[in-house]
């Protein structure tokens, strides 16, 4: 099933729609009411009376990035105002962008029909439900029941998924994960933002990497009158690698017909050639420099996923500096660090290095600022997953006094409310071992926020007083993992 949908693409931009596909047994649900379905204005038209150079930002204040520039016969269209009135929202050169009204001038009565864009307006189905099978697939060529969201290429779209703001400018995978209680998001290509419920914090998924975030029990939020959707519950995972035969299961999606599609999937596949980056040119310096033995050395079969993990190669005599460039699977350059000596290793938090499940590394030797010898890329390599900072499998809620976190095979936390009239709640942790080291952050009705220390050790248990609704927080060795909320009596 395949679906166009508007969600934020301004009227402005005819043509442009977010792609959905659902593939096997997966199933959406509006979330979006009819009758407070957004409808966007007419545009209002901007062109002369406009200051020369005026800048274009990513959003409607002085702290976003500048995208662009206007030049005094510009013509542009306006189709929103921010809520402060300072800000117009217009479309300059296929991108959404914002202008202050300081350095134009609009007919007042035309502003007075624009929107104001706070960012709670959804078009229809621009929020909505998702449901997948949950384990075998239904579809014998695909790897599992999914959603697949491709936005406009080069224009990010925003929607709300059970509950969760997400803004994309790529092809991302959504779907559930058995029992049901967690739901996956996979970033083909591009990157996705996504924001913690709670907290309002953002993470951004990169391709090839992935995240999981807690879903609720289900109830009846959508429009069908069913009680069959879920909502997160919990904060979205750390983004970690996704393996590569994982990434390669879903090459099918290569074949999707593109007239469907925004732009080509294009995946690293069985059988593709092996994508290099486009070397840089190579200066060689006749003043003492030698290159002969100037290689890469470790890694060359995987790049570990870790706080500190050391890259080595051997020295290039002569040189001042050393360059360590990352690329991802399809050879763009991600990400780069200058040694700032002689030293032929580096030392990386590669937890964050935004390669994705698959990337490629490279070392350049450098006289003063110059390329001087080039080591020239390895293959692919998996970027492999963080054995020390897992994805909890599973997050269970049995019911709103008890609930459930996995923070690594065979390891849990629990916490129940075992006297309501007491508000004691009795928090436990199993399958550790004797150096792990646990506490809690936890909130509930007047009591604020509240840290504890649970200890270490295999297993143990203590009790805690909370207040009526509580939300928690458990820390492994200092890993956040967020417990899903419970109720224990009334406040106190």
């Amino acid at each position: 099933a395949v679906m166009s949908l508007q969600a934020n693409v301004p009227n402005t931009l005819p043509g442009q729609a977010v792609t959905f596909i659902l593939l096997g047994d997966a199933e959406l649900e509006n979330a979006v009411e009819p009758e407070e379905a957004f409808t966007p204005a007419n545009p209002v038209p901007i062109f002369g009376n406009v200051r020369e150079g005026a800048n274009i930002r990513s959003g409607p204040g002085l702290n976003f990035n500048v995208i662009g520039a206007l030049a005094k016969d510009d013509r542009v269209e306006a189709d929103g105002i921010d809520p402060t009135g300072e800000w117009l929202r217009i479309v300059y050169n296929n991108r959404i962008g914002w202008v202050n009204l300081s350095v134009i001038a609009v007919d007042t009565e035309a502003l007075a029909t624009l929107p104001v864009l706070d960012g709670t307006q959804r078009m229809p189905m621009q929020a909505f439900y998702l449901r997948t099978g949950i384990g075998q697939p239904t579809c014998n060529e695909i790897s599992d029941d999914v959603l697949v969201v491709q936005g406009p290429q080069n224009l990010e779209v925003e929607f709300t998924i059970n509950g969760a703001d997400v803004r994309i400018g790529s092809t991302v995978l959504f779907r559930i994960l058995p029992p049901g209680d967690l739901m996956e998001i996979i970033v083909l290509d591009g990157k996705a933002i996504v924001t913690d419920p709670d907290t309002g914090a953002t993470k951004t998924v990169f391709g090839g990497q992935r995240s999981v975030v807690c879903l609720s029990e289900p109830d009846n939020l959508g429009i069908d009158g069913q009680p069959n959707d879920r909502i997160v519950s919990c904060g979205w995972s750390k983004p970690e690698p996704v393996q590569l035969d994982t990434l390669q299961g879903w090459c099918v999606l290569e074949g999707v017909p593109a007239d469907l599609l925004n732009y080509p999937i294009d995946l690293l596949c069985p059988g593709d050639p092996t994508p290099t980056p486009v070397p840089q040119p190579v200066t060689q310096n006749t003043s003492g420099v030698d290159c002969s033995n100037f290689r890469l050395t470790y890694p060359l079969f995987s790049i570990p996923t870790g706080p500190a993990e050391t890259f080595y190669w051997d020295e290039a005599q002569g040189v001042d500096d050393y360059r360590v460039i990352f690329y991802n699977s399809t050879g763009a350059e991600v990400a780069s660090y200058n040694v700032g000596g002689t030293t032929p290793n580096i030392t990386l938090n590669t937890r964050d290095l935004p390669i994705g499940g698959v990337g490629s590394w490279r070392v350049q030797a450098l006289l003063n600022g110059q390329v001087v010898c080039d080591t020239g890329p390895t293959a692919p390599l998996v970027h492999e997953p963080d054995t020390n900072n897992p994805v909890p499998s599973a997050t269970l809620v049995s019911d709103s006094t008890i609930g459930e976190v996995y923070t690594g095979p065979g390891q849990k936390v629990v916490w129940e409310c075992v006297d309501p009239e007491g508000n004691v709640t009795d928090v436990s942790w199993f399958g550790y071992s004797g150096v792990d080291f646990l506490s809690l952050d936890y909130s509930s009705f007047g009591t604020g926020a509240t840290g504890y220390a649970l200890g270490s050790g295999p297993s143990g248990t203590t009790s805690i007083n909370v207040c009526g609704n509580a939300t928690g927080t458990v820390y492994v060795n200092s890993n956040p993992y967020s417990l899903p909320p419970i109720v224990c009596g009334g406040g106190c």
